[in-house]
């Protein structure tokens, strides 16, 4: 709609070029903003009535003032527009056609539909430096830094109020003001207005019309409340869109500044058209959508979930955590991208909104430092919600509880698999080249790919016993026992995975770790059958050959350790020695 009232005023004006303004702008001139209060709330028909209107009272107003039009520019936006006045004498004038324009509005016996009163205007009137270029379609359009502050200045303005910043005031009102003493005004006051721009402007009346001087220190603000109201608006669409377009998450971000905003229902709403098990049909105008991980919490503990969650936004190259880091809060991604690094083998992962979830594992693991370090790789948006407070929601909801673990082991042994520690990427590429067809390596990676889907990912408590003929382990968090044959050895893990954290190593020089391992304190293990992996062994060398480096690299560490234990404890008899010759 704003496309066509564009093109209306854009062919009314721009339809009628005279040889006086083909001429080309460069410099300081006064700019006069105008828009329409309330235009977006008019239907289609209104609107495009309503822009004629003001197209008639525009160039009445010019032509009233003597104005002719090689000595205006206009530039259409939307329910409004802009006035550059190019001769000295029509700067000088552009503050009566202001109040030209503004009367014949408020005279106007036009009344929108479903309206009590007619059009409200807001203006703005600034001096400031512009230059004249081709746009498209090869006619002329005024652009630059005086055009864009007249904007700002007209966002403050209030209905019926005429703005003027003080650089117009001093070069065009002050000295006519001594002579005249024609407009009613105040002292300047400064505002701050989009990107921090600072402007003084001032309320300007002329023979009743405008907002008077206690009724524009009344309005000054107006624009807090009005801009509580209009975000309001905006979150509720948001909600809706996110909802059409199958976005829950983004919805459900939406509906946590609503919180804030103090407004519940829509939020409640929100909740009862994702969870799974709300029967309710609330009265909105989008449908029930599913998300993995929300869909399964019923409404009312999922507003609790909202209302706790905490926004945060991140530009490109920001840090969102380290790795080693505390494991405070779980991260769910509502737009943007993040770069996770420090994954296993040294690898940088990117993640979209489709992952959504990160930083998890402190739902499952209890006291588990990050293992990862989580970079913004663009704009980002997140919902934090602390892992104490969303641990006493899974309590509430086993369903949520069962899901959410799910999903962390899900992500463990996704992490098992990248790490390449079992599987190196790089031997199995090189031994494929050997493979009689693409078929044979084709199967050797649905092999692998099924020790992976078999996989267990499992939290164990102090004291159990792991039965390493049965199966391998690989120790993700905590701390194993394992028995060599001559000494007990010590494996532990903080969240990360290294080939120094299997058990169980398969070999055919032996069985280095023993037949059982102990569990020193509660830990979390993956593990997979022996046998497949042997047979994977018997089928393809390179994989055979890997783990008889792993063996190797067991037997060094045992060594190392026996050999400072030793040392330790000729240290020890040394010191007995001296204390009893």
């Amino acid at each position: 709609m704003i496309a066509l009232v564009n093109l209306l005023m854009y062919k009314q004006y721009r339809g009628h070029k005279t040889k006086s303004n083909t001429a080309k702008l460069n410099g300081t001139h006064a700019i006069l903003g105008m828009d329409m209060a309330a235009f977006s709330t008019l239907s289609d028909e209104d609107q495009m009535i309503a822009i004629q209107k003001l197209y008639v009272w525009t160039r009445q107003a010019l032509r009233g003032e003597g104005i002719s039009q090689s000595n205006y520019r206009w530039s259409p936006a939307g329910d409004g527009g802009y006035l550059t006045f190019i001769s000295h004498k029509a700067c000088e004038l552009a503050i009566d056609v202001a109040f030209a324009i503004l009367k014949k509005s408020e005279n106007s016996s036009w009344m929108p539909t479903d309206r009590k009163e007619g059009m409200r205007l807001r203006f703005g009137l600034n001096l400031g430096m512009i230059e004249e270029g081709e746009e498209l379609g090869g006619h002329k359009n005024v652009w630059g830094l005086g055009i864009n502050r007249t904007a700002r200045i007209v966002a403050i303005a209030a209905p019926s109020q005429i703005l003027v910043s003080r650089a117009y005031f001093d070069e065009y009102i002050a000295p006519k003001h001594k002579n005249k003493k024609k407009f009613d005004f105040r002292e300047p006051y400064s505002r701050t207005v989009k990107h921090g721009d600072q402007v003084e402007v001032i309320n300007i009346t002329y023979k009743g019309m405008g907002l008077d001087n206690q009724e524009a220190t009344a309005n000054r603000w107006y624009i807090v409340g009005h801009l509580w109201k209009k975000t309001i608006e905006d979150y509720k669409m948001l909600i809706e869109d996110a909802m059409r377009s199958g976005s829950p998450l983004a919805a459900l971000a939406a509906s946590k500044f609503l919180i804030n905003l103090g407004e519940q229902k829509p939020v409640r709403q929100l909740c009862k058209r994702i969870s799974q098990f709300s029967t309710d049909e609330p009265d909105v105008d989008y449908p029930k959508r599913y998300h993995k991980f929300f869909s399964s919490i019923p409404n009312d503990l999922l507003y609790q979930i909202v209302e706790e969650a905490e926004p945060y936004h991140y530009e490109k190259g920001d840090l969102i955590c380290s790795r080693g880091d505390e494991s405070k809060s779980t991260f769910f991604l509502v737009s943007g991208i993040i770069k996770v690094e420090g994954l296993p083998g040294g690898k940088i992962l990117v993640k979209n909104p489709e992952d959504e979830i990160f930083g998890e594992f402190g739902l499952w693991i209890n006291n588990i430092k990050r293992t990862a370090t989580l970079r913004a790789d663009d704009s980002c948006l997140l919902l934090s919600i602390s892992n104490i407070k969303f641990q006493n929601k899974l309590d509430d909801c086993p369903t949520l509880k069962e899901l959410t673990q799910a999903i962390i082991k899900s992500r463990i042994i996704e992490n098992l698999r990248r790490s390449s520690i079992l599987f190196p990427e790089e031997t199995l590429a090189a031994d494929k080249d050997n493979f009689k067809s693409s078929r044979e390596g084709e199967n050797v990676d649905k092999e692998i790919q099924g020790i992976f889907t078999s996989a267990e990912c499992k939290k164990y408590q102090q004291n159990e016993t792991l039965y390493l003929t049965s199966n391998v382990y690989i120790l993700f968090n905590g701390e194993v026992k394992i028995y060599p044959s001559e000494e007990e050895f010590l494996i532990t893990a903080d969240g990360t995975i290294t080939p120094n954290q299997v058990i169980g190593i398969v070999s055919d020089n032996g069985n280095i770790d023993g037949y059982e391992a102990k569990v020193m304190k509660e830990s979390v293990l993956i593990s997979f059958s022996t046998e497949n992996l042997k047979n994977l062994q018997k089928k393809h060398t390179c994989i055979a050959e890997h783990w008889d480096s792993l063996y190797g690299r067991r037997c060094g560490e045992i060594a190392r350790y026996k050999a400072k234990r030793q040392s330790d404890r000729g240290e020890k008899n040394e010191g007995v020695g001296e204390e009893n010759p």
